[in-house]
């Protein structure tokens, strides 16, 4: 995967806001198995049971979870947006 740390989405204000516009706005809790924080931010993850993409996915995490770096997570895979090169600002 390449670093998206500096990646921004094109049109859309922030990677929550691109989730929400894919997946739907009602989820209001962190996609991390039994985490129920709300405090939500467009998480960039590695699918590690998947096959590996260039850019990653999308998920909500509270921003605890988002803070764990090199954590495995349990997550329901549905949640997974991909991130596609044209989805990215340049």
């Amino acid at each position: 995967m390449v670093n998206t740390a500096d990646l921004s989405p094109a049109k859309y204000k922030s990677w929550i806001e691109f989730w929400r516009a894919h997946k739907g706005k009602g989820r209001k809790t962190c996609a991390v198995t039994n985490c129920h924080n709300k405090d939500l931010s467009g998480a960039h993850v590695v699918n590690v049971y998947g096959t590996p993409v260039k850019n990653g996915y999308i998920i909500p995490l509270c921003n605890i979870c988002h803070g764990k770096t090199n954590d495995t997570f349990m997550i329901d895979s549905n949640l997974l947006v991909k991130i596609e090169d044209k989805d990215t600002a340049k």
